[in-house]
């Protein structure tokens, strides 16, 4: 049969006491299932109800660089005509009768080939899905490089629920620069909806976060047996052991293109109730168990508006993938603990100022320590978008969880992480103009400095003690004041699209990240309490005492440094200025 030329687009998941699944249902062998059958699939249109619609069977293809063998199918009926089938429709099991008349599940929607109206697909044979392990080894095969760079094209879209609609808008706009698909969505029918029942043609979610904000990827149920769940048809990515939120969802509509090629028809949903976990991620399924839900890190953002006195709480419960590699090569809490920081800035603000003050302290708390992982930092803007300061705080926070991320040590589990965000619009910097002090000091005593500063008009001044080196000796010094300008001056982190990069993939980062693969994370947690201590920047005065006259041999004009003398809680001082003193015996 002469090969297809196909564009290929996935339809699988989208961004985004338990009921029991269902029992197993009869199966059809791929070796049955030929051009012809007319046969009908499930899925849910609307709310949580399945709906019926034809899937007639064109022929049996080879894998073209999937895994194996695929349906190739035709879908019609009052259900898909107007839309045809889309992200969100990955899963829907098909339905074929055999020779006796008995309904068996031939396999599941998993592809799109970019046809016009969305009516063609291709169906991952039943016997594959459910031939995927439903708790997979920790080493198992993953995709090989050709694979990968056929399958990601058609990557799984993120459904991103809860985010205020300017956040959500330039997190679309800047996801889609970098290629990674991501839908925002609601984040759920007003008053909930009741626990679902995870049945073949039945919404589901593969949870990154559950809360206040939603973070998921929705397909539909393939196939149960008992508590063991198949769904997608397809890998969400292919990394084997996984440890997500399985979810039930509630579909709002089927959003219509009938561009394949450019843009395709879509579910519009959104993650609803825990169910279970998400136990594997495989080549021809996801797969999962009913009940307990996997280990949780509870994700807590506090938001405070200095001007107004307003405050606005994130919580979210979030999956630990920590202990397994993380398998995807970055947790969900890298993902979605910098996205509801900066959202809950934008929340609280009701707006996002290019000019923007923010501080940040984070604190982790890890199982079987009582050491809380802390550090805290202040964020000037430079007046461009790339130096909002909310923006800076959360590409700090990503930094901070690929830290976590790449903890080398066994046992460790992220039991709770906390960030709480001040902001003030305006940027809360002045520059030094000039400085004074005495002119004679002795080493090792305290001298009185007043710096003057000046910024868009205002006049100030400051007046600190610095502490004089005891090593000092006598003679005639340069005392030179130092202060940092604001963050991102320059360009800054690259903004929004550079951090999205790194959060979802793209091929720019924001100067977060894991470690690379000839770098060692930290080897004990005593190791980790240092390196995320040192994540915390001092952004006040440096002092420099350097001998005045040129006549004095070079091991004697070293300078000597005080790294710290002096920060103002309320405004970072810039800058550089010179005193002349003279230092003398103490």
């Amino acid at each position: 049969m002469r090969r297809l030329a196909l564009i290929l687009a996935t339809l699988g998941a989208s961004v985004a006491g338990a009921p029991a699944a269902q029992a197993a249902a009869p199966i059809m062998p791929l070796s049955d299932v030929h051009a012809g059958m007319h046969c009908t699939a499930l899925s849910v249109i609307h709310g949580t109800t399945i709906s019926s619609f034809d899937a007639d069977v064109i022929d049996v293809v080879d894998g073209l660089g999937l895994d194996g063998p695929a349906i190739l199918v035709r879908v019609s009926g009052p259900a898909v005509d107007g839309t045809g089938i889309g992200p969100g429709f990955s899963g829907s099991p098909i339905y074929c009768d055999d020779s006796h008349g008995v309904s068996r599940n031939i396999g599941a929607i998993a592809f799109g080939l970019g046809d016009y109206g969305n009516k063609l697909s291709l169906a991952t044979p039943i016997q594959a899905v459910i031939g995927e392990p439903v708790t997979p080894p920790a080493r198992m095969r993953t995709l090989s490089r050709r694979e990968s760079a056929s399958i990601r094209r058609l990557a799984t879209p993120l459904t991103v629920s809860g985010l205020t609609p300017l956040l959500a808008q330039r997190l679309t706009a800047a996801a889609r620069a970098q290629g990674v698909p991501v839908y925002a969505s609601p984040a759920g029918p007003l008053g909930s909806f009741p626990r679902q029942q995870l049945r073949p043609g039945a919404s589901v979610a593969a949870g990154l976060a559950s809360g206040n904000l939603g973070f998921s990827a929705i397909g539909t149920v393939t196939y149960t047996d008992g508590n063991a769940v198949w769904a997608f048809g397809h890998p969400l990515d292919a990394a084997g052991r996984r440890a997500l939120l399985m979810q039930d969802a509630y579909v709002y509509t089927v959003v219509n293109n009938p561009n394949g090629d450019l843009g395709t028809t879509y579910k519009l949903a959104a993650a609803g109730h825990d169910l279970g976990t998400v136990t594997g991620d495989s080549l021809n399924a996801i797969t999962g168990l009913v009940g307990a839900l996997p280990p949780i890190t509870e994700l807590t953002i506090r938001a405070a508006d200095l001007d107004t006195g307003k405050v606005e709480h994130t919580r979210a419960k979030v999956p630990d993938e920590i202990a397994l590699g993380p398998p995807s090569g970055i947790s969900p809490l890298g993902i979605v603990a910098s996205t509801a920081l900066a959202d809950a800035g934008v929340r609280v603000l009701q707006s996002d100022p290019l000019r923007e003050t923010a501080t940040m302290c984070v604190r982790v708390a890890v199982d079987g320590h009582a050491r809380v992982l802390r550090f805290c930092n202040r964020y000037v803007g430079d007046g461009s978008f790339f130096g909002n300061g909310g923006l800076l705080a959360a590409s700090d926070l990503d930094s901070a969880t690929a830290l976590l991320d790449s903890v080398q040590f066994p046992g460790f589990r992220v039991r709770s992480l906390s960030a709480s965000l001040d902001l003030r619009r305006g940027l809360a910097q002045t520059f030094m103009t000039g400085a004074s002090a005495r002119r004679k000091v002795a080493a090792g005593h305290r001298l009185g400095v007043t710096v003057r500063t000046l910024m868009r008009g205002e006049r100030r001044r400051f007046t600190f003690k610095l502490n004089v080196p005891r090593h000092l000796r006598p003679g005639r010094y340069r005392l030179t004041l130092t202060g940092p300008g604001p963050d991102g001056t320059g360009g800054g982190g690259g903004g929004l699209a550079a951090l999205l990069a790194a959060l979802l993939g793209g091929p720019e980062g924001a100067g977060g990240g894991p470690p690379g693969p000839s770098e060692l994370g930290p080897a004990s947690f005593a190791d980790l309490a240092s390196q995320f201590a040192r994540m915390g920047k001092y952004d006040g005065l440096a002092a420099t005492f350097t001998r005045a006259r040129r006549r004095h041999p070079p091991h004697r004009r070293l300078p000597a440094l005080v790294e710290r003398a002096y920060r103002n809680s309320a405004l970072r001082i810039g800058g550089r200025v010179t005193i002349r003193l003279r230092v003398t015996r103490p």
